[in-house]
């Protein structure tokens, strides 16, 4: 269609919302008219397969314009728990230098091996080389938002599912002494001393520590009930709402804490920063950990081996692995093992019996069974 006046082509055509359009366009012969218009169907019809809503979506867009736009408001809560769109915000800030300005698309399995290579050898906001761990983190989140991405059409395949992981031992024997829970203690700030009493008495996760509410401790008179429950709600990391019994430590922290007031009346968090009147951050109280650790000069711990201490010594006093389980909000019997791992003192003497031949029992060897013959 050619207008009147000056020259110029336009082409028509029904879009997406099923409405006629008319654009106008550079086109200087009839041939280029047509040609834009085809390109526009076939956009339209490209659109329409990957259920997009408008072109835009098809437009090529920046790894950071989209996480920024469209990922971090989908995975906020309540879609999400709080700690974990804050991690998702630190790994955002770790990947996005490399990341941020590149579009989508020219996002390569190549680019992000050559990313992790280059971050093995670096550090971390700490100060220490990045575990395994952490690497495969901001992995797992670059193939998040390509994931998503791939999922609204802008890209046709996430790279970095061709990209392997590292493998992870995660089975640390870590656990801590007597001596170094005083020392930890004596060298945390007035904040965190309470924090690292309730891990060390419960077995509780950090984030679930700080997201804890007045209202889900069972009180009296503004008082918590010993023998009473804390009660941990199914958004935390389990997926499963539990109940964590109050013991004697746990009743004298919680008692001398008063709940705050903010600006916007009554807080409803336990442990609030007094500066913000707001619950303190994960990442925030981690790092506060790992400082305090330094001043103790206590090597090899972060604020979860205050959980792998309370899992061990309740395996040590006897605690069924069922209760354990229920009181830690492990799923299998498998994880109660994998976090008790006892100090080695408490292994002393397992092996007398083996030197003492006396006592010893005799063990008779049978033969083996011929293979494919029944049972007798």
């Amino acid at each position: 269609m050619r207008t009147r006046g000056r020259p110029a082509w336009c082409i028509r055509y029904r879009g997406l919302d099923g409405v006629w359009h008319r654009e106008r366009t550079d086109a200087q012969t009839r041939d280029q008219a047509q040609r834009l218009l085809r390109t526009r169907l076939s956009d339209i019809a490209e659109a329409k397969e990957k259920g997009l809503l408008t072109l835009e979506k098809r437009k090529p867009v920046t790894f950071s314009t989209f996480v920024e736009e469209e990922y971090m408001s989908a995975q906020a809560p309540p879609a999400r728990r709080q700690s974990s769109h804050d991690r998702d915000q630190q790994l955002y800030r770790n990947v996005k230098p490399t990341f941020g300005p590149m579009l989508l698309g020219a996002i390569s399995a190549a680019t992000v091996e050559r990313y992790l290579s280059k971050r093995k050898s670096g550090v971390t906001c700490r100060g220490t080389p990045p575990s395994k761990a952490q690497m495969n983190r901001e992995r797992q989140f670059l193939s998040s938002v390509l994931g998503m991405a791939k999922r609204w059409g802008l890209i046709d395949r996430n790279v970095v599912e061709d990209v392997k992981k590292f493998r992870e031992d995660n089975a640390r024997d870590r656990v801590l002494s007597a001596e170094e829970e005083l020392a930890i203690l004596e060298a945390s700030p007035r904040f965190l001393a309470p924090i690292i009493e309730i891990a060390l008495n419960t077995g509780m996760r950090l984030g679930e520590i700080l997201s804890l509410r007045w209202t889900d401790i069972e009180r009296t008179g503004g008082q918590a009930i010993l023998g009473g429950f804390i009660r941990i709600g199914a958004e935390s990391k389990g997926h499963r709402a539990r109940h964590v019994p109050v013991n004697a430590a746990v009743k004298r922290v919680l008692d001398l804490i008063k709940p705050s007031q903010g600006p916007d009346g009554f807080v409803p968090f336990v442990f609030v920063s007094p500066r913000t009147q707001t619950a303190y951050k994960v990442i925030s109280l981690s790092l506060a950990f790992a400082a305090t650790a330094k001043r103790a000069r206590i090597e090899g711990v972060t604020f979860h081996t205050l959980r792998h201490t309370a899992v061990s010594r309740m395996v040590a006093a006897g605690v069924p692995d069922r209760v354990i389980m229920k009181v830690v909000g492990h799923s299998t019997p498998n994880m109660v093992s994998r976090y008790a791992h006892l100090a080695p003192e408490s292994v002393k003497g397992a092996t007398d019996c083996l030197g003492r031949k006396e006592r010893t029992p005799s063990v008779q060897n049978t033969p083996p069974r011929a293979a494919g013959r029944g049972r007798v």
